[in-house]
């Protein structure tokens, strides 16, 4: 009990120990941040009344100074003229050089009707062929003209047509493969049209014989119509 009784003992002053040395450091601690604490307002008194002073200052310089003009720059008729010119150039040129530069060289046939409808479903021309030239080989064959040749420059068809009645050879007709690739591409054209021609032409046939049989059922039941109001009328009487 004896030894119980001192390790009390000493656990108590070892806790009182330690609270002093605690009390000690923050006394320690709070006395510079008070003397710091008065100085900074001190320091902050002055400060105020020396932008107060310098506020007072200015009011009086802006008071005293009369207000400045704005001096905006001048932008001359000449400067404006280099802009648009700039901007041109830069966005392409005149519309009116584009469009005579546009019409040098060889224009696309306009198409037709029947071209145009041929556009809208797309048909099959075959294989081997650049994208977009069974359809313009097609616009030719559509209006019953001749399809040109590569190197037929400055001449139209029929002219060339002439010529070649008349026992000229054309210079694209002289190379070999040449000759037999355009042949193929032609034939293969001329083969889509035709089966798009005779599959117009039995699509017709159809809607023909469609609307027949039509007329025909409505004569048929105008007829019984006709049956059944006179059997009517004779029961009447």
């Amino acid at each position: 009990e004896e030894r119980r009784r001192r390790r009390r003992r000493r656990k108590r002053r070892g806790r009182e120990k330690r609270d002093r040395r605690k009390r000690r450091r923050r006394s320690r601690r709070r006395s510079p941040s008070s003397s710091s604490g008065s100085s900074s307002s001190d320091e902050s008194d002055k400060s105020n009344s020396s932008s107060s002073e310098d506020d007072d200052n200015e009011k009086r310089v802006k008071q005293s100074s009369p207000p400045k003009e704005v001096v905006r720059p001048t932008v001359d008729d000449q400067d404006l003229r280099d802009a648009k010119e700039l901007k041109q150039a830069v966005q392409g040129g005149n519309d009116d050089d584009s469009s005579d530069d546009d019409d040098d060289g060889p224009m696309p046939l306009p198409q037709s009707n029947a071209a145009n409808s041929a556009n809208g479903s797309s048909s099959n021309y075959g294989k081997a062929l650049l994208p977009g030239e069974g359809q313009a080989l097609a616009q030719y064959v559509q209006q019953n003209l001749r399809i040109p040749r590569r190197g037929e420059i400055g001449y139209s068809g029929n002219e060339i047509e002439k010529y070649e009645t008349s026992g000229f050879v054309m210079s694209g007709s002289r190379h070999a493969r040449m000759n037999a690739v355009r042949i193929r591409k032609e034939n293969q054209v001329y083969s889509a049209e035709e089966q798009r021609a005779l599959a117009l032409i039995t699509a017709e046939e159809n809607q023909q014989k469609e609307a027949q049989l039509m007329q025909d059922f409505r004569t048929m039941l105008q007829e019984k119509k006709q049956q059944k109001q006179k059997q009517q009328q004779q029961q009447r009487t």
